[in-house]
């Protein structure tokens, strides 16, 4: 059995303003989402780039220099903080 398979990386939503993570409902980038967590494919959100949030690009710029395999971000409030990467205080 051949089963697809897609990697997502998964991060703190303390990578993200407090304001740009209110807006992510808004954007034309999320796959889904709950009260907690944020759902982001890489493609779609880079072809979106020049219209996101400043913070939001540039994170998920970095995340597909790093990961060229992940297809996509999951932003969760109980995920890591990652060293290096820019974080907001809520």
């Amino acid at each position: 059995m051949l089963l697809e398979r897609e990697t997502y990386i998964v991060l703190s939503t303390a990578h993200l303003a407090p304001s740009t993570a209110a807006a992510l409902a808004g954007l034309p980038i999320l796959c889904d989402a709950t009260d907690h967590r944020y759902r982001i494919p890489l493609g779609p959100a880079l072809e979106w780039r020049d219209g996101l949030p400043c913070d939001l690009a540039e994170l998920l710029t970095t995340i597909a220099a790093a990961t060229p395999e992940a297809c996509g971000v999951m932003l969760d409030c109980d995920g890591p903080v990652v060293t290096g990467l820019a974080t907001f205080d809520w």
